[in-house]
């Protein structure tokens, strides 16, 4: 799971989270353990190997100058929390592998202006919490506008069959969401607001 390399680097952090502001994660590493890269405050860019299948809970959290990430194809899990607080991120692409986005994982990206996620919600075709906001800290569709950063403009949605009920209530700020053909119904007053 780990290899000599990503040690020295997690050693690194553990010591002086303020210095480090670019990181590219050796190849071979599987997983992003949770709050291995938490509050490294002058963390700009990463770049994650295609090794990499699960990122755990708050593994950037607090990386407030954090402007660019590439998540690979080969990421499965996005855990809780994972870029919370990370305000200077304008933009995010999830890959379709992707299959569960824990709660909050996008909470306080107040740059944020673009999204493509490959479902809305929790799960792909999940039954619960599968409001928009969810990923960013709501616990309801009523709360959706408390929680989605009044910045994001378009989202765009990758795969999936369905939208669900309430999915983007209160989403005012949203100016454009692009919803994929694979999507057959889309629940009752998913734009309500």
């Amino acid at each position: 799971m780990y290899n000599k390399e990503y040690r020295k680097i997690v050693c690194s952090i553990s010591k002086d989270r303020t210095n480090i502001t670019n990181i590219i994660i050796p190849k071979g590493v599987k997983q992003i353990k949770k709050k291995t890269f938490k509050n490294c405050v002058n963390l700009k860019s990463v770049i994650i190997p295609s090794s990499v299948t699960k990122i755990e809970k708050l593994a950037f959290n607090g990386c407030t100058s954090l402007t660019s990430i590439t998540i690979p194809d080969n990421v499965t899990s996005i855990g809780d929390h994972v870029f919370s607080g990370c305000e200077s991120l304008t933009s995010i692409t999830i890959p379709d592998s992707v299959t569960s986005i824990g709660k909050a994982a996008f909470a306080g990206c107040t740059s944020l202006t673009s999204i493509t996620i490959p479902f809305v919600g929790v799960t792909l075709n999940g039954i619960s919490s599968t409001h928009f906001g969810y990923i960013f800290g709501a616990n309801s569709p009523s709360d959706n506008d408390k929680y989605v950063p009044s910045s994001l403009k378009e989202a765009t949605i990758t795969g999936g069959t369905s939208v669900g009920k309430l999915a983007f209530n209160g989403c005012t700020s949203l100016t454009s969401i692009t919803i994929p053909d694979s999507v057959t119904s889309i629940g009752s007053f998913a734009f309500a607001g």
